[in-house]
C-alpha cells in the first residue's frame, strides 16, 4: 500500500493468496508490471476465491484487464457514477479501451482529489461540502481553514473540476 512505505510483492501476494481466509488484495503501488504479474500467476494457479481490486484511481481500468474485481477508491465518493462506469466497462464487460477511455475523462479528478500537501481527508470533505452533503471540517489533527496560498488554491481547483464534471 502506497502511504505504507512497503510493497507486497507479486510473488508474495500470490503465496497471500492460497492461505484460507485470505479474500484479497488492494493492489496500490502503481507498478504495472507487477499487477500484471499478479493477475497473470493467480489465473495460471487457477485461484479463483481471491479478489484483486485497485487501491489507487489512476490504475483502475488496468487491475480490471488484469482481472481485479474491486476498487477502493477516492474518486468514487464525489463521482460515484463514473467510477462504477470504468468498473462495468473494465470487470463486466471486458471493454478495455473504454474502460480506460472513461477512466482518463476521470484523469483530471482524481488529481484534483489528490492536492500536493493536502491529505486526504481535507479534499474529500471539501468535495462533499461543496456536493450540499454537510461534513463540516476536518477532524484533528488535520482541521484547519485555508492558511497558505497554495492550499486555496488547491480549493480552487478541485472546485474547478467539479464544476467541470457537471458535480456542482
Amino acid at each position: 500500500p502506497g502511504r505504507t512505505g512497503r510493497n507486497i510483492e507479486a510473488e508474495t501476494a500470490v503465496e497471500l493468496a492460497r492461505i484460507d481466509g485470505v479474500i484479497g488484495l488492494k493492489e496500490a503501488s502503481l507498478d504495472f508490471q507487477q499487477i500484471h504479474e499478479i493477475g497473470r500467476r493467480l489465473q495460471e494457479e487457477g485461484i479463483e476465491d481471491f479478489e484483486l481490486g485497485s487501491g489507487d484511481d489512476a490504475a483502475n481500468h488496468f487491475v480490471f484487464e488484469q482481472g481485479g474485481s474491486f476498487g477502493i477508491s477516492v474518486t468514487a465518493n464525489v463521482h460515484p457514477e463514473g467510477c462504477v462506469e470504468v468498473w462495468r466497462r473494465g470487470y463486466i464487460d471486458q471493454d478495455e479501451q473504454t474502460a480506460f477511455e472513461t477512466n482518463r475523462e476521470l484523469r483530471d479528478l482524481h488529481n484534483a482529489m489528490f492536492q500536493p500537501g493536502e491529505k486526504n481527508p481535507i479534499s474529500v470533505q471539501y468535495a462533499l461540502n461543496l456536493l450540499g452533503f454537510d461534513f463540516g471540517t476536518p477532524r484533528m489533527p488535520l482541521d484547519r481553514e485555508p492558511r497558505q496560498d497554495d492550499e486555496y488554491q488547491n480549493q480552487q481547483e478541485l472546485k474547478t473540476v467539479l464544476e467541470d464534471h457537471n458535480l456542482i
